[in-house]
């Protein structure tokens, strides 16, 4: 007989105990696991990019690289030779243990970027604060994460692990929620693991309308809708942070940072899907500027 599901009550809010355990998850099958390869990270496209002949079409860096082969840029930044080791804490984060509310002074937050996919954790600008300020590193960045996803991990760890300091940074243009896998456990779905041609395939049908108009999954993507994503997620954030007495932090480069730089400055991860060692050093130099008494 299934077990009934208990019902918290936070604020004004009544949520399923089992929800609210799901939303501070990544994975139970990385918890304290070691891997080579990870996510977007893999040996099939490593070995794809090492082939002399191959270039990379329709990436953002394309403007800068154009037609350079992928075997010319994983030797220009060192990926021909380097081996990456992604270690995953007690609950499956790519960091030092939780152990309650003792040790976290910063807690950062955000997706694949901050999580380091394709980088060597040393790399990483979570660990290179965490090195300047002489603190263990609590990170939840889980790769594929959008604004509410990224909220439910804050919802959940923030007054558990009690961080003076709650860093997250912005997040990409995607849409995510939760399904079920065949055996009944859940499963995150995002718009990033679809095309667009992919997504207006997927409508919704007006049972109002005598034409039954359609209305494609791909709208979910709309300025408006995601601007409100964005906002509401925000706010929220600041709100669980006022209520922890932590401060809360927004890197919010809006290609700003990137800019500044220059796209060739920035390097490229091994999976020459996310920005490199010089993008990361960038952030933690932006980070340092903003005088973070710890």
């Amino acid at each position: 007989m299934k077990k009934k599901d208990k019902t918290l009550k936070k604020d004004l809010h009544d949520y399923s105990e089992s929800s609210y355990e799901q939303w501070g998850k990544f994975s139970d099958r990385h918890n304290y696991k070691t891997y080579t390869w990870f996510s977007s990270d893999t040996k099939k496209t490593f070995d794809h990019h090492m082939k002399k002949d191959t270039t990379v079409k329709d990436k953002w860096w394309n403007e800068v690289y154009k037609k350079t082969p992928s075997r010319e840029l994983l030797e220009k930044f060192g990926w021909d030779k380097q081996k990456i080791t992604y270690k995953m804490n007690n609950h499956g984060y790519r960091c030092d243990d939780f152990n309650g509310s003792r040790g976290c002074k910063v807690l950062f937050n955000g997706d694949s970027q901050t999580f380091g996919v394709g980088m060597n954790h040393d790399d990483t600008y979570p660990y290179l604060f965490a090195r300047h300020y002489k603190i263990k590193i609590h990170n939840i960045a889980v790769p594929g994460s959008d604004w509410q996803h990224s909220t439910q991990r804050a919802l959940y760890w923030i007054p558990k692990l009690k961080p003076k300091y709650y860093i997250l940074r912005a997040l990409p243009y995607r849409f995510n929620w939760w399904g079920t896998k065949q055996d009944g456990s859940p499963t995150r779905i995002s718009s990033s693991s679809f095309t667009e041609k992919e997504m207006a395939k997927v409508v919704l049908r007006d049972p109002e309308n005598v034409f039954h108009k359609m209305y494609p999954m791909v709208d979910q993507l709309h300025d408006m809708n995601i601007d409100w994503y964005r906002y509401s997620m925000i706010e929220l954030t600041r709100k669980i942070c006022e209520d922890n007495d932590c401060e809360f932090i927004l890197i919010d480069e809006n290609r700003k940072y990137v800019d500044d730089m220059g796209w060739a400055n920035t390097g490229l991860a091994r999976d020459l899907d996310h920005f490199g060692k010089e993008w990361h050093h960038y952030i933690f130099n932006i980070l340092l500027e903003k005088n973070i008494e710890l």
